[in-house]
């Protein structure tokens, strides 16, 4: 069984022409949401083998500030180039090309490519994961690569807003 949890990045401050997009770093809310939905990922005992996240600051930082909350240590932290505003299929190839050691995956990474990945997987979709939202999945297979579309039995959904 392969568990895989899709989070979009936390708050980041507004773009403005003074900071490149890839280094938009959190809001004050940003880094306040964080914490809110680590300790939710450890209330429901959420313990992952691995966070893979965008290059971009908000996305980096918000796996970061994850990790502990999961008891993950950080050099289980990686940053995948590939995700920075990645699409359904690159979402995809980078899952299935996750080590088959990993039983419980967190990708941190950016919309729309989020919610609409998260929609292809399982046959409950959602409108849009909002800022540092989880979308909790699971898949019966044994390896990463045997995983496919609609393939995935949805397990919770949830951001920070929702009480």
């Amino acid at each position: 069984m392969k568990h895989l949890i899709l989070v979009r990045h936390a708050k980041a401050i507004w773009n403005s022409t003074d900071i490149p997009d890839l280094d938009r770093p959190l809001s004050d809310t940003g880094r306040r949401e964080v914490p809110t939905m680590g300790e939710r990922l450890a209330a429901r005992g959420i313990m992952p083998d691995m966070i893979i996240a965008s290059p971009a600051e908000r996305a980096w930082h918000t796996a970061t500030m994850l990790a502990p909350y999961v008891k993950l240590p950080s050099d289980r932290v990686e940053i995948v180039e590939e995700l920075f505003l990645a699409d359904t299929d690159v979402l995809l190839s980078i899952t299935q090309m996750c080590d088959s050691n990993v039983d419980c995956l967190i990708i941190v990474g950016h919309n729309p490519g989020i919610t609409q990945f998260a929609n292809m997987m399982t046959d409950v979709a959602v409108d849009n994961i909002p800022t540092c939202g989880m979308y909790h999945m699971k898949f019966d297979v044994d390896a990463w690569y045997d995983i496919e579309l609609k393939t995935g039995d949805y397990v919770a959904f949830d951001f920070p807003r929702n009480h």
